[in-house]
C-alpha cells in the first residue's frame, strides 16, 4: 500500500470516528414549521413489545434555546391507558424547563435547568426508568435525579413510544436526539439514530424498528451547507465574527446589523458613534484580548488624514479610532493572524505590481506596521495565503497562494499548495510540505486547527473563475494530505476584491463561511453558510447507513416466532382497516382545513407516491424500495445515485439518453479518457447490479447513450410525473405533496433540471389554484398554495391564497403561524423585514 494510501485511510477512519461521536441523530421540526410538516417519530411502529417490572429509557437530547413549550416523547400504555410525557417549556428569557406528567392528570417531576446549560442549548443525557413493581419512576438529567410515585403502573407495560408530534399533540420543541436506548433485563433495544435519509428508522441490527415524519437527519448537517443570512451593501464595509457573542457583525461607516445564527435573530440600527476610518475592502478581525472588531485599511491615499485603524466596542455600539499607520502598500488579499495575546500580524499581499514576503506586526504604542526579520526557510512572495496559531504552541501556519520566488509581477505568478512553520517567539521559519494539484484553487483568509493541531480545516475555491464553488478542505498537518469535507457552495464572482472567510463557532460547534462578493467598488452582497461539525466527506454520507453498533437486540426464540404470527395477523387486520378508512375518506367531507390537508392527503397519497415495493422515489427525500419492500436506498452511492438519476431524467430529453462522454465529464473532468475507463465501466457495472432488486427496469447502452426502459411494476414518482405532466386529469399532487424534486441532492449539477420541474410543477399548481378558486374549495387552496411555497418560498400571491384559504375555513391561528414563518423566512434571506401586514394581504 502506498503511503498516499495509508494516509486516505487513516483520515477516512478518524472521520468515521466522528461520524460516531458527533454526527448522528435525528432532529425535529418544531413549532417553526407548519403543523404538518413537524417531525414524529414513533419508535416501535406497529410492533410493540411488552416489558415486565421494569422499563429504561434513556437518550441524548439537545435541546434549543427556543421559547415555546413543545413534547419530547409521549408514552400510551395499552395496558394501563394513560399516557405519561416528558415535555419542555421555554418562556422569554428564561431557563428551560422540564416536566414528566401524566397526561390530563397530574404534573409529576418539574425541572429548572440551569441559566448556564439552557443559555445556548447544550446536549443533556436523559434517563428514565420505571419501576412497575413499585409505582413509581426516576428521572436522571445528567447527574440530577428526581423521583416521583403513584404513576399507576401496571406490572406489564406495552409502550407506544412517539417523539414529537402524536396526532393532536402537535407542540414540538426544536431538538435532536440520539442514542435511544429502551429496555430492562430481559430485552433491550438500541436506536443509533445515526442514518443520513429515509422515513424508516434502523436499530443497531440495521433491522426497520420504526417510522419518522418530516426527519431531519443530522448527518447531511454536516454534510450540507446551510445558507443562513444574506445582506446587500450599497457602500463599503465589512463582516466580523464574535465568537465570545457567537454572532456577526455587519458593518458600514455608520450602520451596524448583529445576524444571531443560534438565535436567527437580526438586530440592524445607526452606529453610535460612525467609523471616522475610510472603508475601502472592508478589512477586519475580531480582537479577542480587547473583546472588539477592528477595522483596519493598510494604504489610504487620501490626502486627509483619517484614522486607518479603529475598534468596535459591543457594548457602547461605537467606533473608535486606533491608530492612523499605514504599511508599505495596499497588500491586497494579505494573510493576517493573531496571537493568543492580541498581537496583530499580517504577511504577503499584492501592491504595486509586487508579491510581498514579508511579515508586519502593528505596534500599537507606537501606532507603525513594523517588518519582522525572519530566519530559517525564506518564506516566498505571495498573495492569497491562509494562516493561523496552532491551539497546542506558540506555531503559526501558513498555507497557500499565488506569487514566485522573486515578487514580480511581470515574470508571472503560480498557484502554491504548501505549508509553512513559523515559531512566534524565534520567528523561525520551516518548510513542512508541499503538494501538486489537479485543479487550480486558493485558501480562504484562515485556517481552524482542530483541538489537538494535527489538522486544520480551510475553505477554498477558483479566484479567477466567475463561476466557481466553495469547498471545505481537512489537511493533516504532517504530511498534507487532503480531504474534501462537506458539500460545495456555489460562488459566482468576477472581481479580485471577493474574500471568503471560514469561521468556528465552539459555542454552536458549527463552522461557517462568509463569502463577501463585490459587484463593484461601493456595492457588495454578504452571505453566510453553516455546517454542522464534525464535517463528513460525501463518502460517509453513505457509508455511514452500514456502520455496525456493538450493542444488539436480545429478543427470545419464543418471543420471535410470536411477534412474527402477531405481525402476520396485524399486518392483515391493517391492511382491511387501511382500505376501508381510505374509501371513507375519499367519500366523507371535513370541516377542518388542518385534519383534511393531513389525513386526506395521507390516504390519496397510498397511490402512487405512497409506493413502499419496487419504486424509486426522487421527490422528497430520495428513497428506493426493493420488491419485498426493504428500503435500499443506502445501496445507491453519491456517484451511483447521480448517475442513475442522470440517466433517468435524460431518458425523457431530445437525446433519449446520456452520452458516455457526458457522465465521464461529470464525475472526472480533469481526468484523461484511458484513465478512467476501468473506473466507469466499474460504476455502471455497481448500478446494474443495483438496479437489479427491482422488477421491470432495464438500464441499455446503445448508440453511445445509457438511458432505462421501464414498464410497470417499477414505478418512479418521475417517471410518473414527466409522462403525464401533459394529462389535465392526471393527479399530480400526491407526488410533489411528498417533497420537493430531490430536494435532499444539493449538487449543482441537478440545478438546471430541478428549475425545470419546478417551473412544471409551479404552472400545474397555479392551473389548480384556478379551478379551486372558481370551485370555492379552499382545502384545494390550502394544498396548493402550501405547494407553491415550498418550490417558491417568497411567492406573495401563494402567500395571499394560502390564508384566504384558512381564513375562509375558519382557522385564523393557522393563518397567523403561516404569515409568522412567512415574515421569519423573509428576514432571514434578505435581511430587512417583510412590510405588508397580514390585514392587508388578505383585502388585496
Amino acid at each position: 500500500m502506498t503511503n498516499f494510501k495509508k494516509v486516505g485511510c487513516v483520515l477516512i477512519i478518524s472521520f468515521f470516528y466522528c461520524l460516531a461521536v458527533f454526527s448522528q441523530g435525528l432532529g425535529f421540526q418544531s413549532n417553526d414549521s407548519p403543523i404538518g410538516e413537524r417531525t414524529s417519530y414513533t419508535v416501535f411502529g406497529n410492533n410493540l413489545p411488552t416489558f415486565t417490572n421494569t422499563l429504561a429509557i434513556s437518550f441524548d437530547l439537545y435541546l434549543a434555546n427556543k421559547k415555546g413549550l413543545g413534547y419530547i416523547f409521549r408514552l400510551n400504555d395499552s395496558h394501563s391507558a394513560k399516557t405519561y410525557s416528558l415535555k419542555s417549556f421555554i418562556k422569554d428569557n428564561q431557563p428551560s424547563e422540564l416536566y414528566f406528567n401524566i397526561e390530563s392528570e397530574a404534573n409529576k417531576i418539574k425541572v429548572n435547568r440551569h441559566p448556564d446549560r439552557s443559555a445556548r442549548g447544550q446536549w443533556m443525557h436523559i434517563n428514565l426508568l420505571f419501576d412497575m413493581v413499585a409505582d413509581s419512576a426516576v428521572l436522571m438529567i445528567d447527574s440530577e435525579v428526581y423521583k416521583t410515585g403513584g404513576l399507576g403502573l401496571d406490572k406489564q407495560i406495552e409502550p407506544k413510544i412517539v417523539f414529537g408530534k402524536d396526532g393532536p399533540h402537535t407542540e414540538v420543541p426544536d431538538m435532536i436526539i440520539k442514542n435511544l436506548k429502551i429496555g430492562n433485563k430481559e430485552k433491550s433495544y438500541f436506536f443509533p439514530l445515526s442514518q443520513s435519509n429515509g422515513t424508516l428508522v434502523r436499530d443497531s441490527l440495521k433491522k426497520t424498528a420504526g417510522q419518522v415524519d418530516n426527519p431531519v437527519w443530522m448527518l447531511t448537517k454536516s454534510y450540507y451547507w446551510e445558507k443562513r443570512f444574506n445582506y446587500s451593501l450599497q457602500k463599503p464595509g465589512g463582516c466580523s465574527f464574535n465568537p465570545q457573542l457567537n454572532c456577526f457583525l455587519i458593518f458600514t461607516n455608520d450602520s451596524i446589523i448583529y445576524y444571531y445564527p443560534d438565535k436567527e435573530q437580526v438586530d440592524k440600527q445607526l452606529a453610535v458613534v460612525p467609523i471616522e476610518n475610510s472603508l475601502i475592502l472592508g478589512e477586519n478581525f475580531y480582537n479577542t484580548k480587547t473583546r472588539e472588531t477592528y477595522s483596519y485599511e493598510l494604504w489610504n491615499d487620501s490626502s486627509v488624514q483619517k484614522p486607518n485603524i479603529s475598534a468596535f466596542d459591543y457594548n457602547t455600539r461605537s467606533w473608535h479610532p486606533v491608530g492612523k499607520a499605514q504599511c508599505e502598500s495596499a497588500l491586497n488579499h494579505h494573510a493576517l493572524f493573531q496571537t493568543e495575546d492580541g498581537e496583530l500580524y499580517i504577511y504577503g499581499g499584492y501592491g504595486n505590481y509586487l508579491y510581498s514576503n514579508k511579515i508586519f506586526h502593528y505596534n500599537q504604542s507606537r501606532d507603525q506596521w513594523e517588518a519582522v526579520t525572519l530566519r530559517g526557510n525564506p518564506l516566498p512572495h505571495r498573495y492569497y495565503s491562509a494562516s493561523n496559531q496552532t491551539p497546542i504552541n506558540d506555531k503559526i501556519y501558513f498555507f497557500g497562494g499565488i506569487g514566485n520566488t522573486t515578487g514580480e509581477q511581470i515574470i508571472g505568478g503560480k498557484q502554491f499548495y504548501d505549508c509553512y512553520e513559523m515559531d512566534i517567539n524565534t520567528f523561525t521559519v520551516k518548510k513542512l510540505w508541499e503538494n501538486k494539484e489537479k485543479t487550480d484553487f486558493v485558501p480562504a483568509n484562515n485556517l481552524i486547527f482542530s483541538k489537538d493541531g494535527t489538522h486544520f480545516y480551510t475553505a477554498c475555491y477558483n479566484h479567477y473563475n466567475p463561476q466557481s464553488a466553495i469547498t471545505l478542505n481537512y489537511y493533516d498537518v504532517s504530511n498534507g494530505s487532503r480531504i474534501q469535507v462537506g458539500d460545495s457552495i456555489p460562488l459566482y464572482s468576477d472581481r479580485i476584491e471577493t474574500n471568503i472567510n471560514l469561521y468556528y463557532s465552539s459555542k454552536s460547534n458549527q463552522f461557517f463561511i462568509v463569502s463577501h462578493v463585490f459587484k463593484d467598488k461601493d456595492e457588495s452582497n454578504i452571505t453566510i453558510y453553516s455546517i454542522n461539525n464534525t464535517p463528513i466527506p460525501a463518502s460517509l454520507l453513505t457509508e455511514s447507513e452500514d456502520y455496525q453498533e456493538t450493542e444488539v437486540i436480545r429478543v427470545t426464540p419464543i418471543q420471535i416466532t410470536l411477534i412474527g404470527l402477531g405481525a402476520l395477523f396485524i399486518a392483515g387486520i391493517l391492511f382491511l382497516v387501511k382500505k376501508y378508512k381510505v374509501k371513507i375518506i375519499k367519500k366523507s367531507h371535513r370541516t377542518s382545513p388542518v385534519a383534511e390537508k393531513e389525513n386526506t392527503i395521507k390516504a390519496e397519497s397510498e397511490e402512487p407516491s405512497g409506493k413502499k415495493k419496487n419504486c424509486v422515489l426522487l421527490f422528497g427525500t430520495f428513497d428506493a424500495f426493493d420488491e419485498k419492500g426493504n428500503n435500499i436506498a443506502h445501496l445507491f452511492s453519491p456517484q451511483i445515485r447521480m448517475v442513475c438519476i442522470q440517466i433517468l431524467v435524460a431518458s425523457f430529453s431530445k437525446e433519449k439518453g446520456f452520452s458516455s462522454y457526458q457522465l465521464t465529464s461529470m464525475l472526472w473532468p480533469e481526468e484523461e479518457a484511458h484513465k478512467i475507463k476501468n473506473r466507469k465501466g466499474v460504476l455502471i457495472s455497481a448500478l446494474r447490479k443495483v438496479m437489479q432488486m427491482f422488477k421491470g427496469i432495464e438500464l441499455e447502452y446503445a448508440n453511445n447513450l445509457y438511458s432505462f426502459k421501464w414498464e410497470e411494476p417499477f414505478y418512479c414518482d418521475y417517471i410518473d410525473f414527466m409522462s403525464n405532466k401533459d394529462n389535465p386529469d392526471h393527479d399530480f399532487l400526491p407526488i410533489i405533496e411528498r417533497g420537493n424534486f430531490l430536494t435532499s441532492l444539493h449538487i449543482p449539477e441537478f440545478d438546471q433540471i430541478k428549475a425545470e420541474t419546478d417551473s412544471i410543477i409551479l404552472e400545474k399548481l397555479e392551473n389548480e389554484i384556478e379551478q379551486a378558486l372558481v370551485k370555492e374549495d379552499f382545502i384545494l387552496l390550502i394544498r396548493c398554495a402550501s405547494l407553491i411555497l415550498k418550490v417558491d418560498p417568497f411567492n406573495e400571491s401563494a402567500l395571499k391564497w394560502l390564508l384566504q384559504g384558512y381564513m375562509k375555513t375558519n382557522h385564523q391561528k393557522e393563518a397567523v403561524t403561516a404569515y409568522d414563518s412567512f415574515c421569519s423566512n423573509y428576514l432571514k434571506n434578505f435581511g430587512t423585514a417583510y412590510t405588508k401586514r397580514l390585514n392587508d394581504i388578505l383585502k388585496q
